[in-house]
């Protein structure tokens, strides 16, 4: 009985080696499954890098990165987690005029971006919409590099986001001019109690980094501070005194009030913005934009 037994599975392990060899020969069944499956998993794959940065997402398009002309726009979009894919509500360029760039590669965007931190809903690509349908740019480039719950110590020189930034800037350069520079962070900061002259040597230090990469387009800085449920936050406080104060005008420029435009009913859990917070916002810079 073993030695049939033996003989049986002898005959079984002969006769599957047989088939696969046929079947392979002849991509057969399951064969061409298996490698539709395998080719399924790859594309599904979410990668980030050391920072949480979204270096690849299922369904992304890549295209051939346009060419730059006076009515390209392209905007180096970051901050904290307002600045990443923590929105309430995902968005879709409305076609190839709206390009998400990331590590020298250009893809059509859509939420979330690569190149930002977390898998959510952004408010750039909503924006980026506006700016081409009321005719301000006929093409935006976003380059994102938002990462949520940042504090500016991380940004600042010698900061592990400062040095992500440089090589974020460095692969841009070698397609493109950056024509603008939206800065959104510092709810963090309340937070954690950060001090006026500690903030702005912080955000101080790191436009100096963006200007000593040869970036010169203007650098907007939003009023950002707000979170509900702290007791002790003010519309005046130390971070949006110290963000005011680098704002001079010519070089570096104000964006957006968050904090008083922005309020708690526009966001979802209090600090981030719901689809009716990411309109609020969108429009505000379109209007800061078309007045620059």
């Amino acid at each position: 009985m073993k030695k049939q037994t033996l003989a049986i599975m002898a005959l079984l392990c002969i006769g599957s080696y047989g088939f696969g060899a046929w079947s392979g020969k002849s991509n057969l069944w399951p064969l061409p499954q298996f490698a539709r499956f395998q080719k399924q998993l790859r594309s599904s794959t979410i990668q980030t890098d050391a920072s949480g940065r979204l270096l690849s997402y299922p369904g992304k398009a890549e295209i051939s990165c346009p060419a730059q002309d006076d009515k390209t726009a392209v905007l180096l979009v970051f901050g904290q987690s307002n600045s990443a894919n923590h929105g309430g509500q995902r968005y879709r360029g409305i076609d190839s005029r709206v390009v998400n760039f990331t590590d020298g590669k250009c893809y059509l965007a859509e939420s979330p971006l690569l190149g930002a931190e977390g898998t959510y809903g952004e408010s750039w690509t909503l924006l980026a919409n506006k700016l081409v349908t009321a005719e301000i740019f006929d093409r935006v480039i976003l380059v994102p590099a938002g990462v949520g719950g940042t504090p500016i110590r991380r940004w600042a020189a010698g900061g592990d986001l400062n040095r992500m930034l440089m090589s974020v800037i460095d692969a841009a350069k070698r397609h493109y001019k950056i024509t603008h520079v939206l800065w959104h962070q510092g709810e963090s900061d309340f937070q954690l109690g950060t001090s006026e002259a500690s903030y702005k040597a912080g955000l101080g230090s790191l436009i100096s980094t963006v200007r000593a990469l040869g970036v010169t387009a203007p650098f907007y800085v939003s009023k950002a501070s707000f979170e509900e449920g702290f007791e002790t936050w003010t519309p005046v406080n130390p971070v949006t005194a110290a963000q005011e104060s680098l704002v001079d005008g010519k070089t570096v420029l104000a964006g957006p009030d968050t904090d008083t435009e922005i309020p708690a009913a526009d966001r979802y859990d209090g600090i981030h913005f719901s689809a009716s917070g990411q309109e609020k916002f969108a429009a505000a810079w379109v209007r800061i934009l078309q007045a620059h």
